[in-house]
């Protein structure tokens, strides 16, 4: 549908263009009534290339911006788990298995980027790619022993305390998780500048 619609401006164009010279006399060009076979042909054969290749790089281009909101979008599903996570350990008593719940999909989703990006990363700066990619698995790492690595045990004095599947996170630990938590997004952030810079 695309490309008889192509044919049909080119056609309407050239009508238009013939028509022009046809009403309008200037001096300077004088317009031949003849046109040889090949002449013609080279013509429409050139035109024809143009639109292939214009249509092949949308496509190309398509797929790449595909490729990139495909990652991008991961990226801002761990943005959003890791605000979850903000919210959710200021509250008192809140249940560990949802804390952990939402530390796992951060990883989960982590690993499905990691398995996925090395059509991206050809394209990306990759050393700074890999710097980054491998300070934010460092940081998950560490963010996760901050959200649950405790003795489940009622321990008065320690900064994540665990009762009945509930868990109470000291003030200084908050500090801490929401530290490490910005400091993740200030890499994923840095991560889809480059993507989208790509």
């Amino acid at each position: 549908m695309r490309m008889r619609n192509k044919i049909v401006y080119s056609i309407i164009i050239f009508g238009i263009g013939a028509t022009l010279g046809k009403l309008f006399n200037w001096g300077y060009f004088e317009l031949s009534k003849e046109i040889k076979i090949i002449d013609a042909l080279t013509l429409f054969f050139t035109i024809g290339i143009g639109f292939y290749v214009a249509s092949v790089l949308q496509r190309e281009v398509q797929n790449d911006r595909v490729e990139k909101d495909i990652f991008l979008s991961k990226i801002s599903e761990i943005e959003s788990h890791l605000t979850t996570i903000e919210s959710i350990v200021e509250d008192n008593n809140v249940a560990y298995l949802k804390v952990n719940n939402q530390i796992q999909q951060c990883g989960i989703k982590k690993n499905q980027i990691d398995k996925n990006k090395q059509s991206l990363i050809k394209k990306l700066q990759k050393e700074e790619v890999k710097t980054i990619d491998d300070n934010i698995k460092k940081k998950i790492r560490r963010f996760k022993r901050l959200l649950t690595e405790t003795p489940i045990a009622s321990i008065s004095g320690q900064d994540v305390v665990i009762i009945n599947g509930q868990v109470t996170y000291s003030s200084s630990r908050i500090v801490e998780i929401i530290s490490m938590s910005n400091s993740i997004k200030e890499d994923l952030f840095r991560l889809k500048i480059i993507i989208n810079l790509a």
